[in-house]
C-alpha cells in the first residue's frame, strides 16, 4: 500500500514512521513541492490550451471551407452523399474495439520513455488484424444489399479510409495520452493545410463530384498517419510478444466504455439522421446535416481545448479537481451563453450566400441551443468524468440517452411526418443528457448542484427561441443587452457553478 504525506514537519515525519511501520511504502512530500507541481501543472494546461487553439485555426478555416464552401459547389445530393460518408467515417473508430482509448487511458499523464513499447505494438497488432476481418465482413454484407451505388462507392471509400483512419487515431491518442500535444496538433495542422488547399483548388476549378473530395481527404489523413508513426516509432521497435488474454481484455474493456461514452451521442445523432434519410430521402438528409455541422462547428471550436484537460487532471492531485473544475465550469458557462449570437451572424450571410439551404437555416434556429449543451459536455463534463475514472458512469449516461433516442427517432418516423419533431427531440435529448451528466458530476467531485443555474439556462434558451421571431439585428441587439446585464450579475455575486 503507498501512502502519500504532504508535508515532512514533526507530524509529517511521525506519519511518516507508523506508516512505515505498518508495512506501507510512504512517499513524503513537501509542502512547497506539492504547490509547484500544482503550479506547473497549471502552467503546463496553458501551454497546451496555447497549441490546441494555434491548431485550431486551421480546424475552424478546414470546417468553414467544407461547411460554407462545398455546399456551393456541389448540389444538394452530392453534398448529401458527402455528409454521408462523413457520418461513417467518423465512426471507424468503433471497429478498434477501445484498444486506442485504451491505451490513451492506461498510460495517460506518464512520460512516452516510461512506457511498455512491446504492449503497445502487440495490442496495436491485434487491434489492426481484428479491424479488417469486421471491416470486410461489414462491407460484403452492405455489398449484398445496397443498391445505391453511390453508397457503395462510399463504402469503398469506408473500407480504405478504416486502415488510413483508424492507424492515425490510434498514434493520436497515444500522443494525448503521453502530454505530446505539441506533436499531435502538428499532425492536426498538417491535416488541415493538405484539405484546405487541395479543397480550395478544386472548389476554385469548379469539380462538383463528391468523390474527389473524399480522395483529398483519406490522402490527408495518410500523411498524417505518416507522421503519427513517426513520432511513435519507438513503438515500432517493440516487440510482438504474448500477451495474456485476460490483460488485453481489461485494456479493451476499459478503452470501450469511454469510446462508447463518447461516440454513443455521435451514433444518436448519425442514427437520427439516418432516419431522416430513409424517411425523406438524400436530398432532405443533406439540408438537415448541412444544420446539424453548422451546429457542432461552435461545438468544434471549443473542442480542442478539451483534448488537453484530461492528461493535466489525470497528472494532478485530485484535491485540485474541485478548485479547476468550479474556476473552468465559471468562465464556460459564460462563454457559452454567447455562443447563440453566431446564429445571427450565419443567417444573415448564408440566406445570400447558400439561397438553396433556406430551410437549414429555419433547422439551425431550433437546433442553436444543442450547441449549447454539447459544447460543455466536451469541454468539461467529459474531461472530469475521464480523469475521475468514472467513464462507465458517462457510458451509463449516453447510452440511457442513444436507446431513448432511437426509440423516439422510431416512433416518430411511425407516426409523424413533420421533421420538426426530430429537431425537438434532439434537443431535448441533448439537454436532458448534459442535465444528468453534470448531476452525477457534482455528486462525483462532492460539490454543490446549482439549481439555479440551470432555471437560468432554461429561461435564456427560451428566451433565444423567442427572438427567432425577430429579424436579425432586433434579435443581435435584445440579446447581447441581456447577456451583458447577465454575466455582469454572474461575476459581481460570483456564482460558482
Amino acid at each position: 500500500m503507498k501512502i502519500l504525506i504532504i508535508g515532512a514537519g514533526p507530524a509529517g515525519m511521525m506519519a511518516a514512521i507508523t506508516a512505515a511501520k505498518a508495512g506501507s511504502e510512504v512517499i513524503l512530500l513537501e509542502k512547497n513541492f506539492y504547490k509547484m507541481e500544482i503550479k506547473m501543472s497549471n502552467k503546463l494546461l496553458n501551454k497546451n490550451i496555447k497549441f490546441a487553439l494555434s491548431t485550431h485555426i486551421t480546424t475552424i478555416l478546414n470546417s468553414m471551407i467544407v461547411g460554407l464552401f462545398l455546399p456551393k459547389v456541389l448540389s444538394v445530393i452530392s453534398f448529401g452523399y458527402w455528409q454521408y460518408f462523413m457520418f461513417f467515417a467518423s465512426c471507424l473508430e468503433l471497429l478498434l474495439l477501445g484498444a486506442a482509448t485504451g491505451i490513451y487511458l492506461k498510460y495517460g499523464g506518464k512520460n512516452y520513455k516510461n512506457i511498455d513499447y512491446d504492449l503497445v505494438k502487440t495490442v496495436f497488432i491485434i487491434s489492426f488484424l481484428f479491424e479488417i476481418i469486421i471491416s470486410v465482413i461489414l462491407y460484403y454484407l452492405f455489398y449484398l444489399k445496397e443498391v445505391d451505388y453511390n453508397k457503395m462507392y462510399i463504402w469503398g471509400f469506408l473500407l480504405i479510409g478504416v486502415f488510413v483512419i483508424n492507424t492515425g487515431t490510434f498514434f493520436s491518442y497515444l500522443l494525448q495520452a503521453t502530454n505530446r500535444i505539441k506533436e499531435n496538433c502538428i499532425s492536426i495542422f498538417l491535416l488541415n493545410i493538405i484539405i484546405i488547399s487541395l479543397f480550395i483548388f478544386m472548389i476554385i476549378i469548379q469539380i462538383s463530384m463528391y468523390y474527389y473530395y473524399i480522395a483529398v481527404f483519406l490522402f490527408a489523413h495518410f500523411i498524417r498517419t505518416i507522421v503519427l508513426i513517426i513520432y511513435n516509432i519507438d513503438v515500432f521497435k517493440g516487440k510482438i510478444k504474448k500477451i495474456e488474454i485476460k490483460r488485453y481484455i481489461n485494456i479493451l474493456k476499459s478503452g470501450l466504455y469511454l469510446l462508447l461514452a463518447d461516440y454513443s451521442i455521435i451514433l444518436l445523432f448519425g442514427i437520427g439522421r439516418l432516419f431522416i434519410e430513409q424517411s425523406w430521402g438524400i436530398e432532405e438528409f443533406s439540408k438537415f446535416s448541412f444544420s446539424m455541422s453548422l451546429v457542432l462547428l461552435g461545438v468544434n471550436f471549443v473542442n480542442q481545448i478539451g483534448l488537453v484537460l484530461f492528461p493535466v487532471l489525470k497528472k494532478d492531485y485530485s484535491s485540485n479537481f474541485v478548485n479547476m473544475y468550479n474556476k473552468l465550469n465559471l468562465n464556460v458557462n459564460i462563454l457559452l451563453l454567447l455562443l447563440p449570437l453566431g446564429y445571427f451572424i450565419i443567417v444573415w450571410i448564408l440566406s445570400k450566400w447558400l439561397p438553396q439551404y433556406k430551410i437549414s437555416l429555419f433547422y439551425l434556429g431550433i437546433l442553436m441551443p444543442l450547441a449549447i449543451f454539447e459544447a460543455k459536455m466536451v469541454l468539461i463534463i467529459n474531461p472530469f468524468y475521464k480523469a475521475t475514472r468514472k467513464e462507465r458512469i458517462l457510458l451509463l449516461i449516453n447510452l440511457t440517452f442513444c436507446i431513448l433516442g432511437c426509440i423516439s427517432f422510431f416512433l416518430l418516423r411511425i407516426y409523424s411526418f413533420n421533421i420538426l419533431y426530430y429537431l425537438y427531440d434532439f434537443l431535448l435529448l441533448s439537454f436532458f443528457r448534459n442535465f444528468l451528466g453534470e448531476f452525477c458530476l457534482s455528486k462525483i467531485l462532492n460539490i454543490r448542484f446549482d439549481k439555479v443555474f440551470w432555471l437560468l439556462r432554461i429561461g435564456m434558451i427560451l428566451f433565444f427561441l423567442y427572438l427567432l421571431n425577430f429579424n436579425i439585428i432586433e434579435g443581435i441587439l435584445i440579446y447581447i443587452f441581456v447577456c451583458i446585464i447577465l454575466i455582469f450579475s454572474i461575476r459581481k455575486i460570483k456564482y460558482n457553478f
